[in-house]
């Protein structure tokens, strides 16, 4: 039995991912979009269902974060846009975490669902803790950064608490000591956050040179406690140019972080001064526009590339930090700033990190299709790849023959970028020219358009992929686009590419293991009747065993 007393149907495999799912289909559907026909009530059960396989027998925590969602530490909503704006708008609000009981009911977490999918985003902040506070919620424990001390101290105006603390000893009001006392919860270092309420002027400000200077020489300190004095020192601040000043202060500390690769201590340092510049905090503060020249220079020619050439020569481990960065710096880019760093950006070699700033980027601009539409028809370089992918996110039919026109662009990453942007286009056109992208001179590009053709079934493209596998050399097709080739078959064609690919492997053998992996891999993806067709030939031919061990589908 789970948690809620019934056994949930139709959950197999990752109950994390199956959570995953309709929560991501919910909060599309909330915002006006998602699948058509579908049910709010379905998915909000399916999302409780999920969850109580994973609290049956203890109590889960999920943070909220962002770059999404997580359960006990695993990511369950991440890596998506949708998903960084419903967590970004969840941390407006306050909330940081929900904790789970094994003894929550199903009509509780079904009605956590919705919570955590509805947008947030347009409604006052304080609106999801009233929310919370107005119904029952058996077995859930919602977190919430501040109290509702926290909730009046931020009511009081920058003007009117420089007042209060200039007041002579004593006359201070309570007001004021709450507020104080919830930077120092939140602060390891509520001195330079005072000195700056106080509005002292640069001198006082130099305080976090030392503290910016610890985090460059990798000195035990926390990027993320000094981004937060940061922000405070801005925010608070009753001088719009001390602000700025503070925030210049930080740029060259942030330009020294990436450039060196540390990513995640260059995105904690700067983070909230975007949001701030962005207007996703303090939609009220004064100084907007003169932090926003600031946050411009981010975007200097010198500094993007620097940071370019940090990402592509990233450790393999590091690649989310840099996705969480470059989203940050994709949403801040201004409108006139578009073409320039967009033509940098494109030089990033990893496709998550273009991705990244062309989600960023499809928030700066609003969602706005014909901004899209005008900048794609100037770009000429490798920006139009980032353009392409911003492209693609939305519901462009209005702009399908710009991106049709990309697949014969000179540039290889162009062409690449192109096919991603075509994933939610089919026509039989569309269809025909991504089956030539499967002959394309870059294994890239080939890879892009195999994985096109898999998720559309294309069953035309099949006998070209079986062409390309019979006569594959040794060493002309990396692993990547190997295993694109076999799962491209394998899953246009179902049960009936057993037999072709099991002679793939016995013709290729292992002299030709890269067309033998292929189809192995291939085999592998088919289930049962796949992995039986190996182990047949791992009886039969035992010069195979290695190679199909290798590629690791069966014992």
């Amino acid at each position: 039995m789970t948690a809620f007393g019934t056994e949930p149907d139709g959950i197999s495999g990752d109950p994390i991912a199956a959570a995953a799912t309709p929560l991501a289909d919910l909060a599309a559907m909330l915002r006006g979009g998602g699948q058509l026909g579908a049910d709010p009530a379905v998915l909000s059960r399916q999302f409780a269902d999920s969850l109580a396989l994973i609290a049956a027998h203890r109590a889960v925590v999920l943070s909220v974060e962002h770059d999404g969602l997580f359960l006990d530490g695993q990511a369950l909503w991440t890596d998506d846009m949708l998903a960084r704006r419903a967590s970004t708008a969840l941390l407006a609000q306050g909330l940081s975490s929900v904790t789970v009981a094994s003894d929550a009911t199903q009509r509780a977490v079904a009605t956590l669902a919705v919570l955590l999918a509805r947008d947030w985003g347009s409604a006052d902040i304080g609106a999801l803790r009233r929310t919370v506070a107005s119904g029952a919620s058996p077995g859930l424990i919602f977190n919430f950064e501040q109290d509702a001390q926290a909730a009046e101290a931020r009511q009081i105006l920058p003007t009117e608490l420089l007042s209060l603390l200039r007041s002579p000893a004593g006359k201070a009001a309570d007001d004021v000591t709450r507020a104080l006392d919830l930077i120092r919860q939140h602060l390891e270092r509520p001195g330079d956050v005072v000195g700056a309420i106080l509005g002292a002027g640069l001198d006082k400000r130099q305080r976090l040179g030392p503290e910016l200077t610890a985090i460059d020489d990798d000195v035990d300190i926390s990027a993320d406690v000094v981004g937060r004095v940061l922000f405070e020192c801005m925010r608070l601040d009753p001088s719009g140019l001390q602000a700025a000043d503070t925030f210049r202060l930080a740029l060259d500390h942030f330009d020294s972080l990436a450039s060196r690769g540390r990513a995640q201590e260059a995105d904690a340092l700067i983070r909230r001064a975007i949001a701030l510049a962005n207007e996703e905090t303090g939609p009220n503060w004064p100084h907007r526009a003169l932090l926003q020249a600031e946050v411009d220079a981010i975007f200097n020619r010198g500094v993007i590339l620097r940071l370019v050439g940090a990402a592509n020569a990233a450790a393999e481990g590091t690649h989310d930090s840099w996705v969480r960065l470059l989203f940050g710096l994709g949403s801040a880019i201004r409108a006139e700033q578009v073409a320039g760093a967009t033509e940098i950006f494109g030089e990033l070699s990893n496709a998550a990190h273009r991705q990244a700033v062309a989600d960023g980027l499809v928030l700066a601009l609003h969602q706005d299709l014909d901004s899209l539409d005008s900048l794609l028809s100037r770009a000429t370089g490798p920006g139009q790849s980032i353009l392409l992918l911003a492209v693609g996110r939305l519901d462009a039919p209005p702009l399908l023959g710009k991106i049709l026109a990309h697949l014969e662009s000179p540039i290889a990453l162009v062409r690449q970028d192109a096919l991603v942007a075509l994933r939610k286009h089919r026509s039989p056109r569309t269809e025909e020219l991504v089956r030539r992208a499967l002959s394309d001179p870059e294994s890239a590009v080939r890879v892009e358009a195999l994985r096109y053709v898999s998720v559309y079934r294309d069953t035309d493209a099949a006998p070209q992929i079986m062409e390309r596998l019979c006569s594959l050399k040794q060493g002309e097709a990396p692993l990547e686009e190997q295993r694109a080739l076999g799962m491209a078959y394998a899953l246009i064609t179902r049960e009936e590419g057993v037999l072709p690919l099991t002679r793939v492997v016995q013709d290729a053998g292992a002299a030709r293991s890269d067309a033998a992996t292929a189809a192995v891999l291939g085999l592998g993806a088919l289930g049962e009747s796949g992995r039986a067709a190996l182990r047949g030939l791992a009886r039969t031919k035992p010069e195979l065993r290695s190679l199909i061990r290798a590629a690791g589908v069966v014992e």
